[in-house]
């Protein structure tokens, strides 16, 4: 006798072809091995983990989320059951592999089972290396998979190194990210009309000195600049944010903020990852009218750009979210500055 598997084969070539088979002198009709192919339970169905056929209708619906939080090692994803299927979900998390489609046969987290999302702690990597990764929802009768996400680790130590400020001999942390070498701390110079963050001399001086633009603007060592925007989107498209949202005024690169903060220091649970050793501290800023704002709850960075007469860009990070915003602010605001040096370096 023909094997299901062969049967299903030759139904197919039937019903697109409208010939018949012979087999022991007995005529098989396109109409009978229809019948045989929906005893069989027909091509349109999945086999389950116990070899039984499954309609997919019956399987849950799940989406992948993206990945964030990179570094050499680690990764974080999730994903979100959209809808249940016919039977209870045994089983939820994320697999991965250097392959494209991976199953739960690769890598894989398993987690909280019937919660609607979930987040994957993706961990055991190798530096620099480019990954697949999908969330798959397990039940009884088979694995359901959501759309494939891609991510590369991070490579190389983060923290470049120290320079001293020949001005005042405070030594800064410095960081290389792609071929940019920035400030890894707040700057702290004092200026004729710097602000102390939060209107506070006794804030640590990881915070720094909080400046308006027209300071900002000669405030750096010599060898060193307060970066342009063009500056900040080479940063941005390291850190993994899209073209398609450099451009973008408010906040946007939801996840890539968080790889920029420090690990303390924000309000809430606004705490980032600093996975690039930015370390970014919420020294908040003054607004143009005087008053105080979002120390332990914001950063703003002035850039060199000029947008108006009165007005420049600048770069924010919130605590109540993990995105990177950007706007063209007043120039008598006070903000935080990050110097970056005049010149790149190759990887």
């Amino acid at each position: 006798m023909f094997s299901p598997q062969i049967l299903l084969c030759l139904c197919k070539i039937i019903e697109n072809n409208n010939i018949i088979f012979m087999k022991k002198n007995i005529l098989i009709s396109a109409f009978a091995c229809v019948c045989i192919c929906l005893l069989i339970n027909s091509c349109n169905k999945g086999s389950g983990s116990d070899g039984e056929s499954v309609d997919p209708a019956e399987l849950p619906t799940i989406s992948t989320n993206l990945v964030t939080h990179l570094t050499k090692t680690t990764a974080l994803s999730g994903g979100e059951v959209i809808s249940e299927g016919d039977s209870p979900i045994i089983s939820l998390g994320v697999c991965w592999a250097t392959h494209e489609n991976p199953t739960v046969d690769d890598e894989r987290t398993l987690d909280a089972e019937g919660a609607a999302t979930f987040i994957s702690n993706i961990g055991e990597l190798e530096e620099n290396t480019a990954y697949y990764a999908r969330a798959y929802a397990k039940t009884s009768k088979s694995t359901a998979y959501g759309n494939q996400v891609q991510f590369t680790t991070l490579s190389g130590d983060a923290i470049y190194g120290s320079f001293v400020d020949p001005r005042d001999d405070k030594v800064y942390e410095i960081v290389k990210i792609g071929t940019q070498i920035w400030f890894a701390q707040n700057l702290a110079y004092v200026t004729e009309n710097y602000k102390w963050p939060n209107d506070n001399e006794n804030v640590g001086e990881e915070y720094g000195k909080l400046y308006t633009w027209n300071e900002a603007m000669d405030a750096c060592p010599a060898g060193w600049k307060l970066p342009s925007n063009s500056d900040w989107e080479n940063l941005e498209r390291e850190i993994g944010v899209s073209s398609s949202e450099l451009d973008i005024l408010g906040c946007r690169a939801n996840g890539r903020g968080a790889t920029l903060k420090s690990t303390e220091g924000w309000a809430g649970n606004g705490n980032g990852f600093n996975n690039y050793g930015f370390n970014a501290f919420p020294a908040g800023s003054f607004y143009n009218n005087g008053d105080v704002y979002g120390f332990s709850t914001n950063a703003y960075f002035w850039s060199s750009t000029s947008s108006s007469s009165t007005r420049a860009r600048a770069r924010g990070l919130e605590a109540f979210h993990s995105k990177i915003c950007q706007d063209d602010m007043s120039k008598e605001n006070v903000f935080s500055v990050r110097c970056m040096k005049n010149v790149t370096v190759q990887d």
